[in-house]
C-alpha cells in the first residue's frame, strides 16, 4: 500500500490524539519546555504525519516527542521498536 497520502479518519485522528496527549503529559521529563499545544498544531497541520505515528502505534511502538527543532518535530519510541528515534518531519 502507498502512505505517502495515507490520512486517518476524524475519529483515528480523536483517538491516536489522545493517545499522544496522555503519553506527552504523562512523561513531561522527556520534553522539557515543549507543550502539547504545540505539538498537536503541528501534527493537524501534517495528517500524513499522523499517520505515520499511527502506524508506529499500531505495530506496537510508542511515540512520543522529544523536540522540535526548526520545522521538524523528533519523536522517541519508547518502546524502542524503530531504534529510538523517528523523525516524521512535522
Amino acid at each position: 500500500m502507498n502512505t505517502t497520502h495515507a490520512t486517518l479518519s476524524n475519529e483515528q485522528q480523536t483517538t491516536l490524539l489522545a493517545l499522544l496527549k496522555a503519553r506527552f503529559l504523562q512523561h513531561m521529563n522527556r520534553h522539557e519546555g515543549l507543550s502539547w499545544t504545540a505539538v498537536e498544531q503541528r501534527l493537524m497541520t501534517q495528517p500524513q504525519k499522523l499517520y505515520a505515528l499511527s502506524e508506529m502505534e499500531r505495530t506496537g511502538g510508542e511515540p512520543d516527542v522529544i523536540s522540535i527543532v526548526g520545522l521538524k518535530s523528533v519523536y522517541n519510541d519508547t518502546r524502542g521498536l524503530y531504534g529510538n528515534v523517528f523523525r516524521p518531519g512535522v
